[in-house]
């Protein structure tokens, strides 16, 4: 079988905190679990800077309902962000070079000296964020491949990319 096209790219430290907030932003549970936490801020806010708005009850878990969200909203702006560069500095794998081989039928992903075959018929979701690509294939077990803007060098393997994930 003969490559139509491929990709090759090193994975850098914001690649993984962009897919994972590509993942965050694409996930309905998320934004409304965002959402809500949004909400209790600000209602946790008022009742505090305009106390006879609240029952007395809202007033008294208000200061613990802000500090939760603001925790919250930490964890997921900085925390995360800070467990994977970590991450992607103690384990070698992560910042092994990728190369992506398009087939008619399948996707070949090789991380270092390992590869695997991914069949487009197991692409189930795919998400754009910009320049970047998240493919989800569903094989025995759930198989992620992110692909940074900065991979598609041209138009031309831009529009090569679309053409098989669209």
């Amino acid at each position: 079988m003969e490559t139509i096209f491929s990709i090759e790219y090193t994975p850098e430290k914001r690649d993984y905190v962009r897919a994972s907030r590509i993942l965050s932003r694409k996930s309905p549970g998320f934004v409304a679990l965002a959402a809500m936490v949004v909400f209790i801020i600000l209602a946790s806010g008022v009742a505090l800077i305009f106390p006879g708005l609240a029952g007395e009850t809202l007033q008294g878990l208000a200061p613990f309902l802000l500090a939760a969200g603001f925790t919250y909203l930490l964890y997921i702006g900085f925390l995360i962000p800070r467990q994977l560069n970590k991450a992607y500095e103690s384990k070698a794998h992560m910042r092994l070079p990728r190369r992506l081989s398009f087939f008619e039928s399948h996707l070949m992903m090789a991380i270092g000296d390992q590869s695997v075959n991914l069949p487009w018929e197991n692409l189930t979701r795919v998400f754009n964020s910009g320049n970047d690509f998240i493919l989800i294939f569903q094989v025995d077990e759930q198989v992620i491949v992110f692909i940074p803007g900065r991979a598609l060098e041209s138009q031309a393997a831009l529009e090569n990319l679309q053409k098989y994930i669209y």
